[in-house]
Order: structure tokens, then C-alpha cells, then sequence
């Protein structure tokens, strides 16, 4: 059963408050792949930052006390009022999707909410995850027809996802014992400014931590790019010039090492940095899986929501603990652009108890990072760790 609210719709943009947002998410991207490196075998390691904060963002509507404080701080917001936060997220995913449709992108972000056949919410949460996400609430029933309400989720992530990805949780991560998931779904695609020609793809080596591999190459020439003797850095600009694909490819140290220092102002500086023209080649890949996020985000800084310890009771009387935070992905990269598209799933249950020389050649062989981000706010709605671009 779909439920919807008769709220008024968000104000006056904010744009002071979208930019100190945005400028929390991005550190909280690269710590949230700086974590993903530290617990992922050599391999791809892609998340979408961008998904996983808009839902933290949700729940954190519903939080009070020490729960409320440990999300804010690992989300970066802490020194924000809940308004500002609330008006920020609205602003900015307005802002977003204004840019996309404006440069022909698809660029589509929804968030859900479902609820245990006859839990109580507050009626201020309920408004305002109508008012600021615009969240469609379903009622379901876990504790008798999980299957169901599996099914409902999955049905919804399948639409959102213009049916990359088909379903959210593994087993095990809801049970008959849940009683709400809060959801949130990122789809992106666009086609480069400047496409790849498939006349100049070939196979060439790649160098990956667990041997050399064959893998695709595009190839562009007179590319604008940083080669510097500690990285080679080149940013590929999606139609319209708002988003934009950042790879960065570390020199004389591993890839998990670059991204553990990797840091917004260091960031920075690597965007800032001179460019010349070179002769770029860049392999084609795909990237897709799971994650559960619990223990990342444990140690990021909010382990006190996965306890009975938990509070929140701004969502509802009852007493509720996080029980899984899981994402599903897909990122796709070839010649005429990229596909992506990420799900991110919050689980709640009842709380326990309480010119001139030729050009160089930078050929991305191997590993480096793969940002997807907007270029106005530095929103990174995907970040890649690609050791393995077959």
C-alpha cells in the first residue's frame, strides 16, 4: 500500500547551505573509498558516496541525542542546524537534476521508504521526508509476507535503476524482524562532450595487482591532462560541461596508498594543477556488486546506530536500531559515455534493549581512481578504485 503526504513543498533554494553539504560529501566520498580500499581484495572497488549520504541523510532526520551527533559528524554536517541540513540536501539534489536535464543527461535520484504494517511514525519525520526528499512510503509487512515486501523493493530498485540493477538486499540482510528501509537510487547517463572514436579501441596490456591482463583501450588525441612524476590526471567532460570524469593514476606508489591520503584540498590541488595536450588512452570497463557498509561506517564514526543504544525516536516511538546498510552498483564506461547506477538500503529492527615537442602518451594501465562528479558543486556521485578494468 502506497502512502503520501500533503506537506508544503521546500522554500527559497539555500545556496549557502547546498555548499556546505556538497563540500561535506565530497570528504565523506573519498573517506568512505579510503575505507573501501581498506577492506576489498585486489580488484574493483566502486561505491556511489553520493547514494549512500542522501540515505544517511534521511535517517538522520529521525535520530536525537549521540545517535544524531555520530551520523552528522561522519556525514560532515554537524556544525549545520538540522534546517540548514534538511533545506542543504533539497537545494542540492534540486541543483543537480537542473544541471543534468539542462545538458540532456539523465540524472534521476529516489528515495522510499517502507514501513511494518502498523509501525508508528512521528508526523514531523513522515512531513518532512515528503518536504525535502520527496520519499514514497509503502506500507509492507516483513513480519508475515517477507517475500512480499522483498519483491516491492526489489520492483522499485528495477524502476530506479532503469533496471541495472534488480535487487537490493542479500539474504539475511532484512528478516521478518524488520521494521523499515529507507532507500535511496542514483541513475546516471551521458555521452562524453567529446566521444571516443571505436576505430581507435584496441587491445593492449593492463597492469593489474594480481597479474597483467588484455583489456580495451579508447583512444583520444591532443587531450587536455596533468602529467606530473607523481600521477597522471585527466578529466573527460560529459555533454554540456556540468559533470565530468576525473581519472587520477598514481606513479611509484600502490593505488590503496594515493587514496588513503587522498583528501578534498589535495583534490583540489590535483584539479588545479597545469595541463598540456596529450594523447590519452583509456581502457573501456564495467564495475558492478555489493557492499554491506556496517562495519565501514562503524569505523567511520556512527557505530552507536547498530546498537540498542541506538535513538530514534524523532522517526518513531518505537525503539529501533540500524540492522544493515547495504549498496548495489554498476558503472559502465566506454566509447560514447558512461551508464551508473547505485542503490543504497538502510534496514532498521527493534532495538535489543535499549604543440611544440610530440605529446606524451598517458595510458591509464594501471590502477587509478574514477570519479564521477558535478562541476559546479564537486558533488562525487561515484568513486572507483579500478584495478581490474576487464
Amino acid at each position: 500500500m502506497e502512502l503520501t503526504a500533503d506537506v508544503p513543498a521546500v522554500g527559497q533554494p539555500d545556496s549557502a547551505a547546498a555548499a556546505h553539504v556538497s563540500e561535506a560529501e565530497q570528504g565523506f566520498a573519498l573517506r568512505l573509498l579510503a575505507r573501501r580500499v581498506n577492506t576489498t581484495a585486489p580488484g574493483n572497488a566502486s561505491v556511489s558516496p553520493f547514494s549512500l549520504a542522501v540515505a544517511l541523510a534521511m535517517l538522520m532526520r529521525g535520530a536525537h541525542g549521540p545517535t544524531l551527533d555520530q551520523i552528522t559528524r561522519t556525514l560532515g554536517t554537524q556544525t549545520m542546524s538540522t534546517a540548514a541540513r534538511e533545506s542543504g540536501w533539497a537545494t542540492l539534489l534540486a541543483t543537480l537534476a537542473a544541471q543534468a536535464r539542462a545538458d540532456g543527461i539523465t540524472l534521476q535520484s529516489a528515495d522510499a521508504l517502507w514501513l511494518q504494517h502498523g509501525l508508528v511514525m512521528n508526523d514531523s519525520f513522515m512531513a518532512d521526508m515528503a518536504r525535502y526528499f520527496r520519499t514514497g512510503v509503502w506500507q509492507v509487512d516483513f513480519a508475515h509476507d517477507l517475500t512480499g515486501a522483498i519483491n516491492a523493493i526489489n520492483n522499485w530498485v528495477t524502476t530506479n535503476t532503469d533496471g541495472k540493477i534488480t535487487r537490493l538486499f542479500d539474504p539475511g540482510d532484512i528478516d521478518p524482524t524488520t521494521l523499515l528501509v529507507l532507500a535511496n537510487a542514483v541513475y546516471f547517463h551521458a555521452t562524453w562532450q567529446d566521444q571516443f572514436d571505436p576505430i581507435g579501441s584496441h587491445p593492449g596490456t593492463f597492469g593489474s595487482p594480481t597479474g597483467n591482463t588484455t583489456v580495451t583501450f579508447m583512444q583520444r588525441l591532443s587531450q587536455a591532462a596533468s602529467v606530473t612524476a607523481g600521477y597522471d590526471e585527466v578529466r573527460l567532460p560529459y555533454t554540456g560541461g556540468d559533470y565530468q570524469a576525473v581519472a587520477i593514476m598514481p606513479k611509484g606508489r600502490p593505488l590503496q596508498d594515493f587514496v588513503r591520503a587522498l583528501t578534498p584540498s589535495s583534490l583540489d590541488q590535483i584539479l588545479a594543477a597545469p595541463q598540456e595536450r596529450a594523447d590519452i588512452q583509456f581502457p573501456k570497463f564495467s564495475d558492478d556488486g555489493y557492499v554491506n557498509l556496517n562495519q565501514a561506517l562503524s569505523a567511520m564514526g556512527m557505530p552507536v546506530a547498530f546498537t540498542p543504544a541506538a535513538n530514534f525516536s524523532a522517526m518513531s516511538p518505537t525503539s529501533l536500531q540500524v540492522q544493515s546498510v547495504v549498496q548495489r552498483y554498476y558503472l559502465h564506461v566506454a566509447e560514447k559515455g558512461t551508464e551508473a547506477a547505485a542503490v543504497t538500503g538502510i534496514s532498521a529492527m527493534p532495538s535489543a534493549a535499549i604543440a611544440g615537442p610530440a605529446p606524451p602518451v598517458v595510458k591509464f594501465d594501471h590502477p587509478f581512481v574514477f570519479l564521477i562528479r558535478n562541476v559546479t558543486t564537486g558533488a562525487i556521485l561515484f568513486a572507483g578504485l579500478i584495478n581490474r578494468p576487464e
